[in-house]
């Protein structure tokens, strides 16, 4: 019996050594394909956000990276990389924004939010609200106050993470 545990313990450790040589390998093996794959999602995410602008160059702001989006070779708006703390985990989402401080698109990135509740604020429903939206005027509605922006019920935490982030990391116009 002792023997037989020994040897089954040694067995499983073996399956555990291939098995973590293989994921590691295949990780190295696709390592920078994936990070291809997430450069382009956020060059078509800041493309989706400001669809006004043909092309777009990188501007560093009090240490802040923010892509100036151009067509003609004029400055059409901006687009700004967004992380927040929503329920989960980190959200990390893209705003564009016009020259008039309006904002033009919201894409949300990465998310770890609740399936079916948090995970709601990828949905067009809740971005839409943004679109025409400036800093002064990007707020939730709460009871018995007029907002600008519906949360999403069940939630609120990561509503209220999403416009919190937006409305701090938005010039004043």
């Amino acid at each position: 019996m002792k023997k037989d545990l020994i040897k089954y313990g040694v067995l499983l450790m073996g399956v555990c050594a291939v098995s973590g040589l293989l994921l590691s390998g295949v990780y190295k093996l696709t390592e920078k394909r994936i990070e291809k794959q997430k450069v382009l999602e956020e060059k078509l995410a800041s493309q989706e956000v400001l669809p006004e602008a043909t092309t777009f160059e990188k501007e560093t702001r009090k240490g802040e990276v923010i892509e100036i989006g151009l067509k003609g070779g004029k400055k059409v708006g901006e687009v700004y990389l967004v992380t927040t703390r929503g329920y989960s985990g980190e959200i990390k989402l893209k705003v564009g924004v016009d020259l008039r401080g309006k904002i033009t698109g919201v894409k949300i990135l990465e998310s770890n939010e609740t399936p079916g509740l948090g995970a709601k604020i990828k949905g067009k429903k809740f971005l839409e609200q943004f679109i025409g939206k400036t800093k002064d005027n990007l707020y939730l509605k709460k009871k018995k106050l007029s907002g600008k922006i519906d949360s999403i019920t069940g939630a609120t935490i990561s509503s209220s993470a999403v416009v919190d982030a937006i409305r701090k990391k938005l010039p004043l116009k």
